[in-house]
């Protein structure tokens, strides 16, 4: 009886190094995956961004300078489009330079689309004294509806959608 028992024992202990050695092979190949998988999320992903993703909601515009009060106007009419990684697209108008206090010019810029609308920057520089030309800058979100984008006592630029030509 006692050669059973040790005989027991023996396996049992041959059982149990058997299954630790098993646990613990399998931890280090559970451990190896998730140090792999720990490897995998930490590397960076490429995520497009929203300026990336959306083509802008609202085109094709029209800006608009019209001197004030009741004078003469011009405008710039455009479909904004994505911006390339080396390419920059503005577009440009000036008026006013018969003005008493001169015009300005006023160049738009498209920079982006999100939820909120079409991101663009406005810059105005004013032409009446080239020695301290002054120029505004300004960022605006266009949602569709006519935005007046600088106004003064001789100027009023806005921005406004523009008949699509090709519907």
């Amino acid at each position: 009886m006692r050669t059973r028992l040790m005989t027991y024992q023996k396996l049992t202990l041959m059982l149990l190094l058997l299954t630790m050695g098993c646990e613990s092979a399998n931890s280090m190949d559970e451990g190896v995956a998730d140090s792999t998988e720990v490897e995998k999320s930490t590397q960076p992903e490429v995520i497009q961004s929203p300026s990336d993703s959306f083509d802008p909601m609202y085109r094709p515009v029209i800006v608009i300078m019209k001197n004030l009060p009741g004078g003469a106007s011009s405008s710039v009419k455009f479909n904004p489009m994505h911006r390339s990684p080396n390419k920059t697209v503005k577009y440009g108008l000036s008026s006013g330079s018969e003005l008493p206090q001169g015009g300005s010019k006023v160049t738009c810029q498209y920079l982006r689309t999100d939820q909120q609308g079409d991101h663009y920057r406005f810059e105005r520089t004013f032409l009446h004294d080239q020695s301290t030309q002054k120029m505004v800058t300004k960022e605006v979100v266009y949602t569709g509806k006519e935005l007046v984008i600088f106004q003064d006592e001789a100027q009023r630029i806005s921005m406004q959608p523009a008949e699509d030509e090709s519907e």
